[in-house]
């Protein structure tokens, strides 16, 4: 008799219990979607950033700049202003006109425009980078921290795996 009473709990508690799994799995399917959304986003911004640091090296490192380099940077970085905001797009184009400029002044003459001249390589060899790296730093990060996890409450707790206490 005490067999057939759990037997009938276990029945009767058997669409409850298949209607919560089915939402769990409907939850979790949605978590692991809106991550790969993070990463696939993360993906496509971190491309337009190595675009931009190469570019900028490259002028660092060559001294030289070509029309040809500044427009691959514009056809690099295009989709900028739609993963990005608008400050983002505007540095971009910056350094993108600081290119032209210093291009079109090493032309003209490097005697006369000297100063200016070197306000702009100085601009690619340490502002340009360091606030690109900056700029971009809030829009290339997939967590908060590497190891921070979360509880329902919402207290944290850091797992720090490689510092000695």
């Amino acid at each position: 008799m005490a067999n057939k009473n759990w037997l009938d709990l276990l029945v009767a508690a058997s669409g409850p219990i298949a209607a919560a799994v089915a939402v769990f799995i409907a939850w979790w399917q949605a978590h692991i979607q809106h991550q790969q959304l993070k990463v696939s986003l993360y993906q496509k911004r971190l491309e337009v950033y190595l675009h931009l640091r190469k570019f900028l090296s490259d002028v660092t490192i060559r001294h030289t700049i070509d029309f040809e380099k500044c427009m691959q940077l514009m056809r690099d970085t295009k989709e900028a202003e739609f993963l990005f905001d608008q400050g983002i797009d505007a540095f971009i184009t910056l350094a993108y006109r600081n290119a032209t400029e210093l291009r079109t002044l090493e032309e003209v003459s490097k005697v006369m425009h000297r100063e200016k001249i070197s306000e702009l390589e100085r601009w690619f060899v340490d502002a340009g980078p360091r606030e690109a790296a900056q700029r971009f730093s809030t829009y290339l990060q997939l967590y908060k921290s590497p190891f921070q996890l979360r509880s329902r409450q919402g207290h944290t707790w850091k797992q720090e795996w490689f510092t000695k206490q």
